[in-house]
């Protein structure tokens, strides 16, 4: 497999920062951040495995060999970074931050939990049935599960926000792609 899919740009001679979108989205999401990081860091933006333009490596299901996907991606880019994620970027972002110490300068999470599943002893995870749930919704209904996740992501703000955040995410969807595929969604889905 290759790198991921991702773009630079910013500031050259700027500090690097490395930011990583959540579940279902691309780095199309974060292209407001980008513009504002740009005038003083070079910004990396990487589209996670299956997603967006990045392809999915069956062989590296597992979260932390995702992450070493992002890790091979960065190496020819950077050898010292902040690092931002956002939920299931923020798993991958301390997936590295623990595998790299060295590499990984600041590391920032927004929505982020360190395991996404209940399990005894993580009793803030999601349920599996729930997670069995929207595999199956995706399967079944495809871009339609997709939007109402979103919509999920942006529930308890207030509804101009809300309208706006939503339709931000929608946007980056469409002009820069969703991931690869809603099976390879429901694969990632499943597993957790």
């Amino acid at each position: 497999m290759g790198a991921l899919y991702h773009e630079v740009c910013g500031t050259p001679q700027g500090r690097d920062v490395v930011l990583l979108h959540g579940w279902s989205l691309n780095l199309g999401v974060w292209a407001g951040l980008v513009r504002e990081l740009g005038a003083h860091f070079r910004v990396i933006a990487i589209d996670l495995p299956g997603h967006g333009r990045s392809d999915w490596d069956p062989r590296a299901a597992t979260p932390a060999a995702q992450a070493w996907r992002v890790h091979e991606t960065l190496l020819p880019l950077t050898e010292r970074y902040a690092l931002l994620g956002w939920s299931l970027g923020g798993q991958l972002a301390l997936d590295l931050a623990a595998a790299l110490p060295a590499s990984v300068e600041r590391l920032v999470l927004i929505a982020t939990t360190p395991k996404f599943l209940k399990a005894p002893g993580w009793r803030c995870g999601t349920p599996r049935p729930l997670l069995a749930r929207l595999a199956h919704r995706l399967h079944a209904e495809g871009e339609r599960a997709v939007s109402d996740f979103l919509a999920l992501a942006v529930r308890g703000s207030a509804p101009r926000t809300a309208a706006r955040a939503l339709h931000k995410l929608r946007d980056a969807l469409r002009t820069h792609g969703a991931a690869r595929s809603t099976r390879e969604r429901a694969r990632a889905a499943a597993r957790g």
